[in-house]
């Protein structure tokens, strides 16, 4: 039996019921509760289709994307490398299905190309007011030219995920076109392989000139450039597997080292050190150098002169005052109890006194005493004064008493 692994994914705006689908489809479950997809979601489920050429296994990687519009970016990475597409509206919201042909499947188109693709008006229990042809119509728009489906399965369907109606035959549909009959292209291929092996050489060169083959070898092409490009390295390296990416992995670290321990790794890394050290040497010797030096440190210098500082208080936490001011009064105050004795014990102040009265002119030390002794003779006349009051009160008081 011919094994086929390939990844579809579910597109169509919030709440169409594209995760009740898979859940449907997967686990054959259905829950009423609506929990909004974030990113992408991935499940697996396997199916078997019966071919002209026989059975085939084949194994579905189903991504759930985030039904947003807007989200550009997740949107395009959940496509890169998908091979199938379910795209889903609400049988009960018109707007659904016009979005389906406005914006999601002309952003599949951007990074995959041309795409089988299965168009599923969900919540028909709720009732359709979508139009049968018109739904038909759109699918019919997007098939992909060499697929084909066998009669009992059809590229549109009306499903419901609470009542599962429709739901299996549409994934089978899905898997029939893209692992299913075989193709335009390989048909071609089947004819080379038939052409080598009965030596009809006229039959290989008529299926090599033929016109289909050269669109098929240019579109395979075009198709396999233009994903390879889009592909991010990260998804093309997840792509190979655990065993695979380690042994990878294992390979270029082996090689990294290797190349580092290599004489001729060596020689290169000293040879070009060597190199940036004389550039360096000639760039900084002579004057020319010196003031190369100064230059760069003048404009360092400036530019940490003239970049602001703001105000220091704003770098400091709110309480910082009070803790400062707890912190250093005792000790300022003990310091100062300490310093001013010792301060006073070294000063002389009749030599600082002296010290200043030497500095005077003959005439300044004259005027300070005839200043001195003016006010010293005035002081001791009035003071004659008021003792000779004295005494004469005095005496006028005992002759007054004894006569």
């Amino acid at each position: 039996m011919r094994e086929v692994k390939r990844k579809i994914v579910l597109v169509g705006d919030p709440s169409v019921g594209k995760t009740s689908l898979i859940r449907r489809f997967v686990q054959d479950e259905f829950d009423d509760k609506y929990i909004q997809t974030i990113g992408a979601k991935v499940s697996k489920k396997e199916v078997q289709i019966s071919t002209k050429a026989g059975d085939v296994r084949v194994t579905l990687t189903i991504w759930d994307v985030v039904g947003a519009q807007g989200y550009l970016g997740v949107q395009s990475r959940s496509f890169t490398g998908a091979a199938g597409v379910l795209a889903v509206c609400d049988s009960t919201r018109p707007d659904t299905f016009r979005s389906l042909d406005k914006y999601w499947m002309p952003l599949l188109h951007q990074v995959t190309q041309a795409i089988p693709a299965v168009f599923l008006a969900n919540k028909m229990d709720l009732g359709a007011i979508i139009p049968e042809d018109v739904f038909a119509a759109l699918a019919s728009k997007y098939l992909v030219p060499g697929t084909a489906l066998p009669p009992e399965l059809h590229p549109s369907y009306f499903t419901s995920a609470k009542t599962g109606d429709h739901v299996q035959d549409a994934f089978l549909a899905l898997a029939h076109l893209i692992a299913g009959e075989r193709s335009l292209d390989e048909e071609i291929r089947h004819r080379l392989l038939n052409g080598l092996e009965d030596g009809g050489l006229a039959e290989l060169a008529e299926a090599l000139a033929s016109p289909d083959f050269r669109a098929q070898v240019a579109r395979a092409v075009n198709d396999a450039v233009v994903r390879f490009l889009r592909t991010p390295l990260a998804e093309r390296l997840w792509a190979l597997g655990p065993d695979r990416l380690d042994g990878l992995e294992r390979a270029a670290a082996d090689y990294i080292v290797a190349a580092l321990r290599a004489p001729a790794t060596r020689e290169w890394a000293v040879r070009r050190a060597r190199e940036a050290i004389e550039l360096g040497r000639r760039a900084l010797v002579g004057e020319t150098g010196r003031q190369r030096v100064a230059e760069a440190a003048h404009v360092a210098v400036r530019a940490l002169l003239d970049r602001p500082i703001g105000r220091p208080a704003n770098l400091l936490p709110p309480d910082a005052e009070a803790r400062l001011r707890s912190l250093l009064t005792e000790p300022l105050w003990s310091w100062m109890q300490r310093q001013v004795p010792v301060l006073v014990s070294q000063l002389s102040v009749q030599g600082l006194v002296e010290q200043k009265v030497l500095g005077f002119s003959t005439a300044r030390m004259e005027e300070l005493i005839r200043n001195v002794t003016q006010r010293e003779l005035t002081l001791i006349v009035r003071l004659g004064y008021v003792l000779g009051a004295i005494v004469g009160l005095v005496a006028w008081g005992i002759n007054l008493l004894f006569a």
